[in-house]
């Protein structure tokens, strides 16, 4: 809906409801029924009467107003069934700021970034609903839902949960290009994160990644998750950097307000040395995801780290930049205080990288707490580059780390 008569808000009105309705349609979870008359028509809309009659669990309405300095368009997300509005928001553009096709890009994937992708507010809002079925009356969405908690939730429950989920779609349907894509994006943080492992010889997370990974883009070399995909996988396979940071890229082409290109790009750019391009995707992401995850800001730790930014390394580490069940976020705070001399300070996060080391390590082949074991989990199992690996080795024994 529109208020007044101004041309130009007619003319952004219409341009933005025809650019969300594609946006929305990229995510291919979604099915997007647009609604310019009937139901949707007349100063009085409701949601559960749109929302009965289009057959629709989900009914995006907006209002945009303007006045001689800016647009301003409220976005409501309303469920159909109820009527209850999910997620609301405002939306302010300066109009002298850029013409109106610039507006209108930059007001579509604002509402994008909130509403769709794996941490929009329908991800967040189905969520429940995936976890209250019984595993015999799961299908292929509520899987992805699970794995989109999964991305949420970073645990191995949730990962478990996803993982499981998404091997009984794929032995029933072996060509859901999908299924085949998100399975390989959960094999490959499963040798990451080393979560629900099997201790066997013959069981290699990698290679199953990969394996899923190239026969998804096989499938359908279209499907931007496909590449997602296998670029992940890539990126723990030595040698294979470069590919894996071309298939992100190639995935970014696709869709460029994907969140998870946007989130996992700047990670791989910074890693690689290419920290302007890499920090400025990462802050671009912040901007533009309503619920980013925790590391989203993990390229700006590391650029500032890299750079010798400590204190501000520091700001962000103690924030948290991977999570506070990961044995690198007090490996980041160590080292960071480290390099500052602040040893005295640095000694909690050292007692904390101990028990998280040994937690992690308790059934895996790891090793106890040492450079050389470390510093082999940095380079293998979470594809630091050298440089940024040894950088922080150092400072963790400038934090006044001794191998118990």
């Amino acid at each position: 809906a529109t208020v007044g008569e101004d041309s130009e808000q007619r003319y952004l009105s219409e341009g933005l409801t025809g650019q969300l309705v594609t946006e929305l349609s990229s995510h291919r979870e979604l099915a997007i029924v647009p609604c310019r008359a009937g139901p949707c028509q007349g100063d009085s809309v409701d949601a559960r009467t749109i929302g009965r009659e289009l057959g629709v669990r989900y009914v995006l309405q907006g209002q945009i107003q303007s006045s001689p300095e800016l647009f301003r368009v409220n976005v409501q997300l309303f469920d159909g069934t109820d009527g209850r509005s999910v997620w609301g928001n405002v939306f302010n553009s300066d109009r002298r700021a850029s013409d109106l096709f610039d507006l209108q890009d930059e007001l579509t994937q604002q509402v994008i970034g909130a509403i769709a992708g794996t941490y929009g507010i329908l991800a967040r809002t189905e969520r429940p609903a995936a976890h209250s079925k019984p595993p015999e009356n799961l299908d292929n969405l509520d899987c992805i839902f699970r794995t989109y908690a999964y991305l949420q939730d970073h645990t191995a429950e949730t990962h478990l949960a996803a993982r499981s989920c998404l091997e009984s779609v794929i032995e029933k349907h072996p060509d859901y290009v999908d299924g085949l894509a998100w399975l390989a994006y959960l094999y490959a943080d499963e040798f990451h994160h080393r979560w629900n492992e099997p201790k066997s010889r013959e069981y290699d997370s990698r290679e199953r990644a990969l394996k899923l990974g190239e026969r998804a883009v096989a499938l359908d070399d279209s499907s931007q998750l496909a590449h997602i995909g296998l670029s992940l996988a890539l990126s723990f396979v030595e040698g294979a950097e470069v590919r894996a940071v071309g298939e992100m890229r190639r995935a970014i082409e696709f869709n460029p307000s994907s969140h998870l290109v946007m989130t996992l790009l700047p990670n791989y750019l910074v890693l690689h040395g290419e920290y302007e391009t890499g920090v400025a995707l990462s802050r671009r992401a912040e901007e533009l995801i309503a619920f980013p995850p925790v590391w989203v800001d993990f390229p700006q730790f590391v650029d500032d780290y890299v750079h010798g930014r400590f204190e501000q390394a520091l700001e962000r580490a103690m924030e948290g930049v991977v999570g506070d069940v990961d044995f690198r976020e007090p490996l980041f705070r160590a080292a960071t205080l480290g390099q500052l001399g602040r040893v005295d300070e640095a000694q909690p996060h050292l007692d904390r990288l101990g028990e998280l080391w040994a937690e992690l390590c308790s059934e895996a082949d790891c090793g106890r707490l040492d450079y050389e074991p470390l510093r082999d989990e940095l380079l293998v199992r979470q594809a630091f580059s050298e440089e940024f690996a040894d950088r922080i080795l150092e400072g963790l024994r400038k934090a006044g780390f001794a191998p118990s």
